[in-house]
C-alpha cells in the first residue's frame, strides 16, 4: 500500500511541472507573438518610408532632367562653354 501512497505525491509533483512548463511555453509563445507584431510594424513602417522616398527619388530626377534640357539648350556645349575633361 505504501507503493500507492507515493504515486499520488509524484503524479502531483509530475503535473505541476507540467503545468509549469506549459506555463513557460505560453509566455514564450506570448513573447514571440508580440516580438512578431512589432517586426511586422517596423516592415510596414520601413516600406513607408521607401515609397516616399522612392516618390521624392522621382521628382528629383525629373526636376534634375529638366534642368539638365534647360541648360542644354542655352548651352550646347556645355554649361559657360566649357567641357568636362577626362
Amino acid at each position: 500500500m505504501s507503493g500507492t501512497g507515493v504515486t499520488p505525491a509524484v503524479r502531483l509533483e509530475g503535473s505541476k511541472s507540467e503545468n509549469e512548463v506549459k506555463a513557460e511555453l505560453i509566455r514564450q509563445v506570448l513573447d514571440l507573438q508580440n516580438t512578431l507584431d512589432a517586426l511586422s510594424r517596423r516592415v510596414d513602417s520601413v516600406k513607408q518610408e521607401n515609397l516616399k522616398l522612392h516618390s521624392e527619388n522621382q521628382v528629383l530626377t525629373q526636376y534634375i532632367e529638366n534642368l539638365q534640357s534647360t541648360v542644354g539648350a542655352r548651352f550646347p556645349s556645355g554649361v559657360g562653354g566649357m567641357q568636362r575633361s577626362k
